[in-house]
């Protein structure tokens, strides 16, 4: 079961890497720049290690991460946040897009949004509802692992990782407020909750009382 893990482990990173020295990406009218996996990586990437470019983009966005908490957490917006109809990026002034461009409305980071927006009790409920998904599926997978029930280990497995690859990346771009990764999200998400249900459901159904029922018929 070990050896499963490692070599599906092992496979995904081979098709991340495929995906990245091909560049692949996903084009748009509705989207300020295509979706691409190499973009990904070089967002997470330019985060902590600065290049020519994007040693402004790092600065820039640690900068405008510290007034949202400046303004939140050590602020008078501690309590409702700015709301979300503003568009950040103007009130805050950071605004970058052109004229001919759709104006940008949020930081390059979805939880420093849902605090900019919400406040710290927004920030809060954010946490919450990301840690008791996260909690639920691994507990989940453990006890999959425990069961040595591989096909539904798998199915949690991949639900975590595919949940938090998007939620790394959203941490580093404007990602989860569009539509393109933000309804996969939450549909893994809700994919996540739904098989936490069924699983405790079936393992709830094969260790009951009516299994032993069931066998002394069998036999």
């Amino acid at each position: 079961s070990r050896d499963s893990y490692v070599r599906g482990s092992k496979r995904l990173v081979a098709v991340v890497g495929v995906l990245f020295v091909v560049d692949f990406n996903v084009e748009s009218e509705d989207l300020r720049r295509p979706v691409s996996v190499r973009q990904y990586v070089e967002n997470v990437t330019s985060a902590f290690t600065g290049g020519d470019n994007e040693d402004d983009t790092r600065e820039w966005r640690r900068n405008w991460w510290a007034d949202i908490i400046d303004y939140t957490v050590h602020g008078p917006y501690f309590w409702t946040g700015k709301g979300f109809g503003p568009n950040l990026a103007d009130t805050d002034g950071y605004q970058t897009s052109d004229l001919d461009e759709a104006p940008l409305r949020s930081p390059h980071n979805a939880h420093m949004t849902i605090l900019a927006r919400g406040g710290l009790p927004g920030l809060l409920l954010w946490i919450t509802a990301l840690g008791a998904w996260l909690g639920a599926v691994v507990r989940q997978l453990m006890e999959a692992r425990r069961l040595q029930d591989d096909w539904w280990a798998s199915v949690f497995a991949f639900l975590l990782i595919y949940w938090t690859m998007i939620l790394v990346s959203s941490s580093f771009d404007v990602l989860l407020e569009g539509p393109v990764m933000g309804i996969w999200f939450w549909t893994i998400h809700g994919i996540g909750l739904a098989s936490c249900i069924l699983y405790r459901h079936r393992v709830a159904v094969l260790q009951g009382p009516r299994l032993d029922v069931r066998a002394r018929f069998a036999g």
